[in-house]
């Protein structure tokens, strides 16, 4: 019987009654990549929305511009 079990997902370390065990290397790098895709797709939405942002405030800019030119 185990006397204390502790997982630490971030150092890939296994604490069993004192002693270390390393998890899996292959574990650690899948979990280390799917954080970093999760970071990245965040990123990619937010720069997403940036884009369409910017790109519907150029277009009410330019047909601002183009109605003053008209009225003038």
């Amino acid at each position: 019987m185990l006397d204390r079990t502790a997982i630490q997902c971030y150092t890939g370390l296994i604490d069993f009654r004192g002693g270390f065990a390393m998890l899996d290397e292959k574990d650690k790098l899948i979990y280390d990549l799917e954080a970093e895709i999760r970071r990245l797709n965040d990123e990619n939405r937010k720069l997403e929305e940036t884009v369409k942002w910017m790109h519907e405030l150029i277009w009410q800019m330019v047909k601002e511009r183009e109605s003053e030119h008209r009225d003038s």
